[in-house]
């Protein structure tokens, strides 16, 4: 016999900064997410969703703060020379 699940979808939750604690000191510590490359990242994110379902609201969440960071720092170093007014 087929049973068809009729039972709401249970509504997204919101992130929690305990969770998001734990994530990022455990799973994802800093020293893993400076130096691996966001394609591994993201895969490991992936990974962990499927494992550890509860941190499924964190992990969009961390991904982006360190694409804010590499981003924000990817710019480099420049060089800007100034005219001198002469008067």
């Amino acid at each position: 016999m087929l049973h068809l699940n009729t039972d709401p979808l249970t509504p997204p939750r919101k992130p929690c900064a305990r969770d998001m604690s734990e994530l990022l000191q455990h799973y994802l510590p800093e020293w893993l997410t400076k130096f691996l490359p966001m394609p591994e990242l993201e895969r490991r994110a992936q990974e962990l969703a499927h494992t550890h379902p509860r941190f499924v609201e964190e992990l969009p969440v961390a991904l982006g703060m360190e694409r804010q960071r590499r981003h924000r720092l990817s710019g480099g170093m420049q060089v800007v020379h100034r005219q001198e007014q002469v008067a």
